[in-house]
């Protein structure tokens, strides 16, 4: 589980990693503050979502290519502490 963008607001989820890869392709879906997400073929496919938040807006703080719908996503459910 990470926050979907840096202090700086520089989106996590981005097209091509510019840091040192120890991993590469061994994860299979992302967990953020905003999204919920498998990664297949490349591509982001959204799983879950914050409801209060559009899809451009959340696509406005990604940097990868545009979220794929595969089916119905869910409401991304915050428990309160």
């Amino acid at each position: 589980m990470t926050d979907h963008v840096t202090r700086e607001a520089q989106p996590k989820l981005v097209r091509r990693c510019t840091l040192p890869l120890t991993g590469l392709g061994c994860g299979a879906r992302a967990y953020t503050s905003l999204a919920v997400a498998d990664i297949r073929d490349g591509h982001f496919v959204l799983r879950e979502k914050l409801p209060a938040l559009s899809l451009a807006a959340r696509q406005a703080v990604t940097g990868a290519p545009p979220f794929h719908l595969d089916g119905p996503v869910a409401d991304l459910i915050v428990p309160d502490l």
